[in-house]
């Protein structure tokens, strides 16, 4: 299969989630707590973006990042990126794990870019990372 055909689709699914949460939520009283744990490429922060422009029927008390399609340090920016263009300064980001425990790191930098974001031309955030640790977070929110 193309990998742009595996990018649509990883996407697609992404989006038919949340569509999905979202539908689901909109019939409940109460917002649906959340916090995403995710490794932003293209497909997630598309997601993340989705996710975010729901305040009415989703509370992210959190965005924790993994390395995974791209470096710690690229899919924690990725993040902050979206929650910038979002403009939801108001939801913290962590930094989590930066590679595997069991295995060594396989980035997807050649199908999601260099930046994880293959065609965006990034810069850092205004925002930085919340202190502490992604999985502690989880945890204790």
């Amino acid at each position: 299969m193309p990998r742009g055909t595996q990018t649509l689709r990883h996407l697609f699914r992404s989006v038919l989630l949340l569509s999905f949460l979202t539908a689901a939520s909109a019939h409940a009283a109460e917002k649906i707590d959340l916090i995403i744990d995710t490794d932003p490429g293209a497909d997630d922060v598309v997601a993340l973006l989705f996710a975010m422009a729901s305040p009415d029927e989703l509370h992210i008390r959190a965005l924790t990042t993994v390395a995974g399609n791209v470096r710690l340090d690229k899919t924690s920016r990725n993040a902050r990126l979206a929650r910038e263009w979002a403009g939801r300064e108001d939801i913290p980001v962590y930094a989590g794990a930066p590679k595997p425990l069991l295995r060594t790191p396989i980035y997807a930098e050649n199908i999601h870019g260099k930046e994880g974001i293959s065609g965006v031309t990034v810069h850092e955030p205004k925002k930085g990372l919340a202190e502490g640790n992604g999985a502690i977070v989880k945890s204790g929110v």
